[in-house]
């Protein structure tokens, strides 16, 4: 259960990616400098960029302004309960472009009330951009919070066609 990583070099800056076993477990956000990106680096981790297949190019593409769907990407979430993983699974998919709200995610996760409680899930999201919580608006159309923070938010909308 060794795990790896690469750091990725995008248009919004340097991306981690880390996976076990043939699946990803953690993204991080960009971060200005190859760096910052290591210092973020997972305890105990190897760096091996052959791991990841295409996956660190189509990171490169989508921070490109490319279109990608990553539903296909498989990711392996540690450490966090059974609905918050039936909402980030459900969130994975999340056609680029398009937004959807935290009730509309709970109710797809079965908890039709539930729409704090995916509020907690997309904070606790271990793989953000692949599991694209940034797509993840209030029921009003209300922007919501972020994990890298509204500006980035807003950014990643933009790059998708959206403004908010």
């Amino acid at each position: 259960m060794s795990l790896y990583y690469s750091i990725i070099e995008t248009a919004f800056g340097w991306v981690l990616i880390a996976g076990r076993n043939g699946a990803l477990v953690e993204v991080e956000l960009p971060e200005r400098t190859r760096e910052e990106a290591a210092a973020r680096v997972p305890a105990g981790a190897t760096e091996c960029s052959d791991r990841f297949g295409d996956l660190p190019e189509r990171l490169r593409l989508y921070f490109d302004g490319r279109p990608m769907d990553f539903s296909d990407v498989l990711v392996k979430f540690e450490e966090i309960g059974e609905f918050e993983e039936r909402v980030l699974r459900e969130a994975m998919k999340a056609p680029y472009g398009r937004l959807t709200s935290y009730g509309a995610l709970a109710a797809a996760a079965g908890s039709p009330r539930g729409a704090r409680a995916v509020g907690n899930a997309m904070r606790r999201n271990p793989a953000p951009v692949i599991v694209p919580c940034h797509r993840v608006v209030h029921s009003d159309g209300s922007i919501g919070g972020y994990g890298g923070g509204i500006d980035l938010k807003r950014r990643l909308l933009r790059l998708e066609g959206i403004v908010l």
